[in-house]
């Protein structure tokens, strides 16, 4: 079963769902749809028969971005769907991509997509973001073990920020990465030894993560910024780039 909500500008609830027929005995078959709240009355979309991992977005003119695992001949691919005149577009973001583990998704103001994912058969952590009708797909990390834990934000100047779990294939250690996009290629650079990462930048560009910290009696961390400078918040912990 999967969930996710996002609210646009005017405040209208936008959610989109998942779940199977063993999550409820009164459904014969899986179901993806999404809802949508204007403030008095609630609508619903079937969306398609299946979706997991999905995560929703809206743009500045408040459409539904949604990215997800969708089954296609009984493998997992990339999806992507968004409605547009009142319809739902779905479409393959990689097809040639066996999708296992989490997928991100951000738009920005103009309707662009941009989608973060694993393709678990080689390792790789991938970026794809479509101008028009064209997907452009790019690599940000290899050598991966860990199939969870990525997550990204776009920008009011349209620059890529996302945040991963960094574990190398015969490797016990792992590192949350922050890679932002240059380019065809990313800077990157280690934040903490960490898992399960999430992100979000402000209007003025400064980069905000929370995650967990992999220490010992204090599973969760929250950071003000890379510098090491700490502040807990419950068991949580929050990281901030300036």
């Amino acid at each position: 079963m999967s969930t996710s909500l996002k609210i646009d500008r005017n405040d209208n609830i936008h959610i989109a769902y998942s779940f199977g027929i063993d999550d409820i005995e009164s459904f014969d078959e899986d179901v993806f749809r999404y809802a949508f709240y204007d403030g008095k009355n609630w609508s619903i979309d079937n969306i398609r028969k299946s979706g997991s991992d999905l995560i929703i977005d809206v743009d500045g003119n408040d459409i539904p971005h949604i990215s997800f695992r969708g089954d296609i001949d009984n493998e997992d691919r990339i999806m992507y769907a968004t409605k547009i005149s009142g319809n739902w577009e779905v479409e393959i973001v990689d097809d040639n991509v066996k999708a296992e583990g989490d997928t991100g998704i951000s738009v920005h103001s103009d309707g662009t997509p941009h989608i973060v994912y694993h393709d678990y058969d080689n390792g790789l952590i991938k970026y794809a973001t479509k101008n028009d009708k064209e997907w452009t797909i790019l690599t940000i990390a290899d050598n991966q073990d860990n199939q969870e834990g990525i997550k990204i934000d776009v920008d009011e100047k349209n620059t890529v920020h996302v945040v991963y779990s960094d574990i190398q294939k015969n490797s016990d250690e792992g590192y949350m990465v922050y890679a932002k996009k240059n380019g065809d290629s990313w800077i990157k650079e280690n934040v903490y030894t960490m898992d399960n990462p999430s992100i979000i930048v402000d209007s003025i560009g400064c980069v905000h993560i929370a995650h967990n910290k992999c220490k010992e009696g204090n599973p969760l961390d929250y950071r003000p910024d890379y510098a090491g400078d700490e502040t807990e918040i419950e068991i949580l912990k929050y990281s901030k780039r300036k």
